[in-house]
């Protein structure tokens, strides 16, 4: 009996052993991809986060060459009428130029809200990634003590039973305190282990 079940002991605690091993690297696997796709993605985030940024400037620049348009025309129907040098015309135009720079100002601090949030977005998926990479090796990690852990279970536990049943009887300890015992059974049975 010990001669069969001390190697299927065994046997059994290598395959619960590299079972768990195997858990620890798919999952230390499945972490690493997840962690690709969220750098991926935080770099896309970044790539987001510049085009708002060169948005915002192309929509800055726009917004003052429309403002020098509409100075351009305040200048021309004032030099029509005669006003060119009033104090009216002048008031107007730098009003009109203040009014086009605090628009440009404005698309430019709403297209960096707009790009901040991105960056935050991917500064937020490379954490989840580190995140998911520690995961990923402690997963590992775990299968790896798994796998030792089980072969050492396995090899104590089929010690024990070779200690305790030894070539397929029971040890003398345990023979002693066997009610078929002679010496400990007064009803007079005679067990004898069998021997292989």
């Amino acid at each position: 009996m010990a001669s069969v079940a001390v190697p299927a002991i065994i046997a059994g605690g290598i395959l619960g052993g590299y079972s768990q091993w195997k858990q620890g690297q798919e999952a230390s696997r499945n972490a690493t991809i997840a962690a690709a796709q969220m750098e991926e993605a935080a770099q896309i985030s970044e790539q987001n986060a510049r085009r708002q940024k060169a948005t915002a400037q192309r929509a800055a620049r726009e917004t003052l060459r429309k403002n020098r348009l509409v100075q351009s025309r305040q200048i021309a129907i004032a030099a029509k009428g005669g006003q060119t040098g009033s104090k009216n015309v002048s008031d107007l135009l730098s009003r009109t130029q203040s009014m086009g720079e605090y628009a440009a100002s404005v698309n430019l601090y709403e297209g960096d809200l707009r790009a901040d949030s991105f960056f935050n977005q991917a500064i937020s998926q490379r954490r989840q990634a580190s995140a998911i990479l520690s995961q990923g090796r402690s997963a590992r990690r775990a299968g790896n003590i798994g796998f030792i852990t089980s072969l050492l279970n396995a090899g104590g536990t089929a010690s024990s039973f070779q200690a305790k049943y030894g070539n397929g009887g029971f040890n003398s300890t345990a023979a002693n305190t066997s009610p078929f015992n002679n010496s400990a059974n007064s009803v007079g049975f005679n067990y004898q282990p069998l021997q292989y």
